[in-house]
């Protein structure tokens, strides 16, 4: 069948496209049981704490009505935190922290604050034996706002005192295995934490006090984001000190790269409580990082910087990872498949989805996306993803090309990922083109792409989508109109 571009008839209706999938977030692991959030609009966008059991199938973690969600930094992140049997949450209605027992209803563990949802927590870690959570709180009073990290007994006996306080963000508070170490990291205005962090470490006592902080790396012109230690406890982290976002450890007081690589190992920290790497048993590191616009895992041998990587059939990895045994569990897309919660077996490499990919199209009506590089006006390169139009029913006319549409991500250092999207399909399987721009400032390419978009947002952004059209136009691939 012959008909224009554009007006191609299509099975994906805006009804499907609006319920088209459960948002997957913030995988975690107590035990061998694994957690993760589901966003569902089927109950108006009520985000849900699930949990897993090999045998035991999922069954939901909180009790009907509890909707769990952080307002720290607006953008929240790390709003609960499993350990053994119970779970540590943030109510997003009120934003306080509950004790969640098994088989009992929530107890709120943190006071009632003087005006409504003024008292926020996220980034939630426990220690000293389970007895003591460590986390940050941002107060909102007398039109200030203040960030700190804070300490509280897990049970709710005391309410929460400061552990740290002066700077004007802070992030991932992490005890080391001990118990007797805490790390976090710190940014001030006007910094964004992609721009410049710092990284601390404190003696953390048994009476949830910490002592005089030291400074490990960072700085205004080096991000430092996603503290770990390992069970040996050595502090991991990722910097971008390179002009990339890679890992480090610090060893023997010194800090020392385990691979120096033109990738990327991190997301923009809009959200706290990522994790995109994770510490297996043998000493490796399972790590998710980004290259050429496409994610990848891999394992990776610290003493010999040696990456192994691991077959996957996604493109598109959020940067939740956790090991459990010897699965990692993580969430993956890819072109062809929606988000899904999965567990890879490391030994055999066996995949396990337990959640997700509902999202089930034909394949031939897929648009595979295709990664493009195009130059810009001030002489740089940048990068997109085209999607070009596909239906196995219909062709365009003879000596005609589709129209476009030009999609630039939101938040200037986001990035547009190969996975999946009714949105898009909707479009590309009515005749469209559909072009999403990873203009500078995007993340996935280096810290100079992101800094090419400082002092210039709303200005390169919008340069780099024409650049992106008008690179379509003339290879062909779209038409160009009266351009």
């Amino acid at each position: 069948m012959v008909k224009p571009y554009g007006v191609w008839p299509s099975p994906i209706d805006a009804e499907q496209v609006a319920h088209q999938t459960i948002a997957y977030d913030a995988v975690h692991a107590s035990g061998e049981v694994i957690y993760w959030l589901e966003t569902r609009p089927s109950e108006t966008g009520r985000a849900v704490v699930v949990r897993w059991m090999e045998g035991g199938g999922t069954a939901d973690a909180v009790p009907a009505g509890f909707h769990v969600g952080s307002r720290v930094h607006e953008y929240g992140g790390g709003a609960y935190l499993p350990v053994g049997t119970t779970l540590f949450a943030c109510s997003q209605g009120d934003q306080r922290l509950y004790r969640i027992d098994a088989g009992r209803d929530p107890v709120p563990i943190t006071p009632v604050p003087a005006m409504p949802a003024s008292l926020r927590y996220a980034d939630l870690r426990v220690t000293w034996a389970g007895q003591l959570l460590v986390c940050v709180r941002e107060r909102h009073h007398s039109g200030e706002v203040v960030n700190e990290l804070v300490a509280l007994p897990t049970d709710g006996s005391a309410e929460p005192w400061v552990l740290a306080s002066g700077h004007d963000f802070y992030a991932a508070p992490r005890p080391s295995p001990d118990g007797r170490r805490l790390a976090w990291v710190t940014w001030d205005r006007p910094c964004m934490p992609w721009d410049g962090a710092d990284l601390w470490v404190a003696d953390l006592g048994p009476d949830g006090r910490l002592g005089p902080a030291r400074h490990v790396a960072g700085g205004p012109s080096e991000s430092v984001v996603q503290p770990e230690w390992n069970a040996e406890g050595i502090l991991c982290f990722v910097s971008d000190r390179s002009g990339w976002w890679n890992l480090y450890r610090e060893h023997d007081g010194q800090v020392e790269p385990l691979l120096a690589m033109a990738a990327e190992f991190a997301d923009a920290p809009w959200e706290l409580d990522y994790s995109s790497y994770a510490f297996v048993a043998d000493g490796r590191i399972a790590c998710r990082y980004r290259q050429h616009g496409r994610d990848r895992l891999a394992l990776l041998d610290p003493e010999t910087g040696r990456l192994k990587r691991l077959p996957i059939p996604y493109t598109s990895i959020k940067p939740y990872l956790r090991v459990l045994g010897d699965r990692l569990a993580f969430i993956g897309a890819s072109p062809t498949t929606s988000s899904a919660v999965a567990t890879l077996h490391l030994p055999t490499g066996h995949l396990q989805v337990l959640a997700g990919a509902e999202v089930s199209l034909d394949p031939a009506r897929v648009s595979v996306p295709q990664p493009i590089q195009f130059p810009t006006q001030d002489g740089q390169t940048a990068h997109g993803i085209y999607y070009p139009p596909t239906n196995p029913e219909v062709a365009g006319p003879a000596a005609t090309r589709p129209p476009l549409l030009v999609q630039p991500h939101p938040g200037p250092t986001a990035d547009a990922k190969a996975r999946l999207d009714l949105r898009t399909q909707f479009f590309t399987s009515r005749g469209f083109g559909v072009v999403e721009v990873n203009y500078a400032g995007s993340t996935g390419y280096g810290r100079a792409y992101r800094e090419r978009l400082t002092g210039q947002w709303g200005v390169l952004d919008v340069a780099d989508c024409l650049d992106a059209a008008r690179s379509l136009v003339q290879a062909g691939e779209v038409d160009g109109g009266g351009w």
